[in-house]
């Protein structure tokens, strides 16, 4: 007579063995690569830090069973925007590495009117447009934060 340990050893690699072939029935058995929406070949692996396949020759770092690797790394965090610059920069794009981002030309900027009186028909904000070309000193902020902060952040 077997064991009770025996007896659910049995039960289980039963279930495990009826669940697996339960899942084969549900799933598609794909003969041709062209059937896949995606393939990746070990040649497109890129060659950097956090990456590895097996491909490219045994390495003393990853087991023998190891065949492909890819480590995933926390992006690290936008460096801030220059306060003088925060104006004529769209913050949205500054997370895009494809394109060098750029000051805006012109930016309108809002503010109190100084000589607001009691008469109602005076607007209590004016605005004012400005451009980038007459303000070189925003111009130096953003050329300096773009070589010393963003394109290190970028790469």
């Amino acid at each position: 007579m077997k064991s009770t340990s025996d007896q659910n050893r049995a039960k289980a690699i039963r279930l495990i063995e009826y669940l697996k072939r339960l899942a084969s029935l549900r799933t598609k058995i794909v003969r041709d690569l062209n059937e896949y929406a995606q393939v990746l070949w070990f040649d497109q692996i890129p060659r950097e830090k956090g990456c590895y396949s097996r491909s490219w020759g045994a390495d003393e770092e990853y087991s023998e069973d190891v065949w492909i690797e890819v480590q995933t790394t926390r992006e690290p965090e936008l460096p801030d925007v220059p306060l003088m610059c925060k104006d004529w920069v769209n913050q949205e794009l500054l997370r895009n590495t494809d394109d060098f981002p750029e000051l805006m030309d012109t930016i309108t900027i809002q503010s109190e009117n100084p000589v607001l009186e009691k008469d109602i028909s005076q607007a209590k904000l004016f605005s004012n447009t400005d451009q980038i070309a007459n303000q070189p000193n925003v111009k130096k902020a953003w050329e300096n934060y773009l070589e010393q902060k963003w394109l290190p952040w970028a790469e």
